[in-house]
């Protein structure tokens, strides 16, 4: 039996035991290793992340489910059809969606494709302004290559924005709301946030791909000074430790796949529409809009039909396609 086989072979009969002991005599004969393979076996998944106990004269305990966040544990909670079926997973990159992109743009065939990083380097949000990506989150982009029509790749953010609420409601029983167009927000403060990038075949207009990527908190981790306050984690929102981020990511593939389908098929935009609104901050509030150099002052009204913020300032309403917009502080 191969090494890496031996390890998991020895990681599954631990799962078998429900966190009870299992012997190293028993191991042996199941197997038909030596203890001394075990043994490496065990430092090896030990390295890995997954919580073993060993008790001599007992054996050894899986304790808990691991946070590990691998190929092989995304592949164990994974139930969609298409979406995340190919995936690359690594501790650290610069940026799932650039790594997506540049395949994409190389002319490689990645529709469904996920990547997955619990670090990123060079996490990017809008207007190119850097995304804080450190150890311990969940980081993810999926890549779309198939025919879209115009109205619905105006809602894909939207969309995705809901999938990903609903997915962590899934997983973590936890209602998470939305700051317009793509932060996810928990308690006031910031939970995680979604890009979305596009590129288009100039002579027809038509999608060549998209790429919508994701941030979570997850870990409570030290932040910069300027974050403090202003974002929060799955973990204090919980109370206590945050799913495994496998299982969190799977839950959130799951719903997103659902909502590619509907806009795949060009379906479900006033459902959609409504779902996003019913989970909208500071709607009737007074806001501070930025627009590139502009500053100025709006009474938020939802979105239109096209996700578009409705902003009032006088008697007038202006419909935003981008920009930012903060609680007007009191």
């Amino acid at each position: 039996m191969a090494k890496r086989q031996t390890r998991y072979v020895v990681l599954e009969a631990l799962r078998r035991q429900g966190g009870e002991f299992l012997s190293s005599t028993a191991l042996t004969e199941e197997l038909g290793v030596t203890r001394a393979a075990i043994w490496k076996a065990v430092v090896a998944l030990k390295e890995e992340g997954y919580p073993i106990r060993s008790v001599t004269g007992e054996g050894y305990a899986l304790e808990g489910e691991p946070d590990v966040l691998s190929e092989r544990e995304i592949a164990r909670h994974l139930a969609t059809r298409w979406l995340g079926r190919t995936f690359c997973c690594q501790p650290q990159m610069e940026s799932t969606s650039a790594h997506l992109k540049a395949l994409a743009a190389g002319g490689e065939r990645c529709h469904g494709l996920v990547a997955v990083a619990g670090e990123q380097a060079g996490g990017r949000g809008r207007g190119g302004r850097s995304f804080y990506s450190p150890p311990g989150g969940l980081y993810f982009s999926a890549a779309l290559q198939q025919p879209l029509p115009l109205s619905a790749l105006r809602l894909l953010t939207l969309a995705s924005a809901v999938a990903i609420c609903e997915g962590i409601a899934d997983c973590c029983g936890l209602q998470v709301d939305i700051k317009w167009p793509n932060d996810l927000y928990w308690g006031g403060r910031k939970l995680g946030g979604i890009l979305t990038e596009c590129s288009l075949v100039g002579e027809s207009g038509e999608l060549e791909y998209a790429v919508c990527g994701a941030g979570l908190n997850c870990a409570a981790t030290p932040c910069p000074s300027e974050l403090r306050g202003e974002i929060v984690s799955l973990e204090e929102a919980l109370g206590g430790p945050s799913p495994a981020r496998a299982a969190l990511l799977a839950a959130l593939l799951q719903r997103l796949e659902g909502a590619f389908d509907q806009l795949l098929q060009g379906e479900g935009s006033q459902s959609l529409l409504e779902e996003y609104r019913a989970r909208l901050l500071w709607v009737g509030e007074t806001v501070e809009v930025a627009r590139g150099s502009e500053r100025y002052r709006a009474v938020f009204g939802g979105v239109d039909g096209e996700g578009r913020a409705l902003l009032q300032t006088g008697g007038e309403v202006q419909a935003l396609s981008s920009g930012e917009i903060r609680l007007k502080k009191r």
